[in-house]
């Protein structure tokens, strides 16, 4: 297949992909932990921020970026997902213009298909946190490293250097596996294949120019990075009974059986790379058992939840579809043509079937302002629900009025905690909605960021935001109580709400009188009347 046909074939593909991540990207509500970066950027200096690591990790280069964007004039929601998506879309097309050779030109086409469509590989290069700058960095790591081991070249050296030490910089949870290279280096070492191999004397060059820029990134953050290992290594453990959980949120289906059929063409798929090519199979074999014993021993806290642990493994999860990928796909489309339109009639199906049985199907999905929300990024989980009889009768009404503005929503927990019913009710009214949180809660220095989703709780940003609507929940705990599963917190985030939302609703009562509407726990102003005089 020529450069330029395979290019025509990546075309279809990088446009789903592309879709699927723009999708309404712009009416996802800025929250979570997306906040960890915007809070750090709020609270501390450009220097404090590249070289502090903290529990809440916001992302040192991440968040150093937004700092010096935001010292320019205020950001939002754009300006904080663009490296992200950036980051995603490269995955796109890199992944499978990389990996061509070395899996064979059908077997990345369909690569690029399941990276297009992958719900993790989606979300995550929607969201404004460091992971998928992360899979990116350490991806170009693990391909420069073994392109240094055919050639030699000094560029592919640097490359390795520089992706895999920024990539540690970014999220020290890729350590192991950008490291882990130099393990599979070690033992060919002992083998035949040190006759094919770069002489002992650069490879120390190598270890020490990697080592050199792992220092430079690393050193000035020494004190806050072995506090942070201290405070977060070894406080978590692997369930058993959360890996089929794993397997689907890695393999993006809801469906068991499907993720087990997928996760057996992977091992499949890596026996036939192995057969096509031993020294690269070898080596990425190498790398992924590496990082995974890495990950056992650090144990970083809550490694046990999948929707963390499927976090984690995000770095693995190219090479994981690429071994999916190898498994389906015909060795070469040099085949009679009925045999080639069969085995492409069910590869197509194959992948049909993925998508059939993945979140984006669900219509929701489609039109949530709530699709960053741990419950729709941890799809296989039932959302939250609400009895019919338990909405409230303002958006039973509203489902009836026509109009696409907002809805402001108030008051809010930064940490997604009481926001299900807001999904809940969303799924009723099909508005965009913007939230408020109590300023304490989101700390947002608002003269840095000018998010359109997340609006500073007073009369004057709600009247900005161009919303017709703002609906102040007297008892949000208590309607959260009432949602199933129900969610019951402590008894100081229940006081912090009930308080937020008295005082709110007293100063909106100040500045535009009476609430417009006041029933089933909520008070409802409409602002085309406040804005109308």
């Amino acid at each position: 297949m020529t450069r330029f046909r395979f290019l025509l074939c990546l075309l279809p593909p990088v446009v789903v992909g592309s879709l699927l991540r723009f999708h309404r990207l712009g009416e996802q509500v800025l929250l979570g932990d997306e906040l960890h970066a915007v809070r750090a950027v709020s609270a501390m200096p450009l220097g404090e921020i590249l070289t502090t690591y903290a529990e809440r990790d916001h992302g040192l280069p991440l968040a150093g970026f937004y700092r010096a964007a935001s010292s320019l004039g205020p950001i939002d929601e754009t300006v904080l997902r663009a490296p992200v998506l950036i980051a995603g879309l490269l995955l796109l097309v890199l992944a499978p213009w990389l990996l061509r050779k070395r899996i064979g030109a059908p077997a990345a086409v369909l690569l690029a298909w399941l990276v297009a469509v992958s719900p993790a590989l989606t979300l995550y290069s929607r969201i404004a946190r460091p992971y998928m700058p992360v899979v990116l960095l350490s991806f170009l790591a693990v391909i420069a490293f073994h392109a240094w081991l055919e050639s030699g070249a000094r560029s592919s050296a640097v490359a390795y250097a520089v992706c895999a030490s920024l990539a540690m910089y970014t999220h020290l949870v890729s350590a192991p596996f950008v490291l882990a290279p130099f393990v599979f280096l070690a033992g060919a070492y002992l083998t035949p294949l040190r006759s094919r191999l770069p002489p002992l004397a650069r490879a120390i060059v190598l270890g020490l120019l990697t080592l050199v820029l792992i220092l430079v990134w690393l050193l000035p953050s020494a004190p806050s990075l072995i506090e942070l290992v201290s405070l977060k290594r070894g406080r978590g453990a692997i369930d058993p009974t959360a890996l089929p959980d794993v397997l689907r949120l890695q393999l993006g289906t809801r469906a068991l059986p499907i993720a087990a059929m997928l996760a057996a063409a992977a091992v499949l798929g890596w026996i036939r790379l192995l057969q096509r090519d031993a020294v690269w199979g070898s080596y990425v074999l190498t790398v992924l058992v590496v990082n995974a014993i890495g990950l056992v021993l650090l144990s970083p806290q809550r490694f046990g939840e999948p929707i963390i642990l499927s976090r984690y493994l995000l770095l693995t999860l190219p090479f994981t579809l690429a071994g999916v990928a190898m498994a389906l796909a015909p060795e070469s489309v040099a085949v009679s043509t009925p045999v080639r339109w069969v085995t492409r009639g069910l590869v197509a199906a194959a992948v049909v079937a993925l998508v059939a049985t993945g979140p984006f199907v669900d219509p929701v999905y489609a039109r949530s302002s709530f699709v960053h929300h741990n419950d729709f990024v941890d799809f296989t989980k039932p959302k939250a629900t609400r009895a019919a009889d338990a909405i409230p009768g303002f958006y039973l009404d509203l489902a009836h009025e026509s109009g696409t503005a907002a809805i402001i929503e108030a008051p809010c927990d930064a940490r997604w905690d009481y926001t299900r019913a807001y999904y809940v009710y969303q799924g009723v009214h099909g508005r965009p909605v913007r939230l408020s949180c109590p300023s304490h809660a989101s700390a947002v220095d608002f003269r840095r960021f000018r998010p359109k989703t997340l609006l500073p709780p007073t009369p004057e940003a709600f009247l900005a935001s161009g919303a017709e609507w703002v609906v102040v929940h007297d008892d949000l705990p208590g309607e959260e109580a009432d949602t199933s599963p129900p969610r019951v917190g402590s008894a100081l985030d229940v006081s912090l709400l009930r308080g937020a939302a008295a005082s709110l609703s007293s100063e909106l009562r100040t500045a535009w009188g009476p609430p417009d509407v006041a029933a089933d726990t909520v008070e409802v102003w409409d602002l085309r009347r406040v804005r109308g005089g």
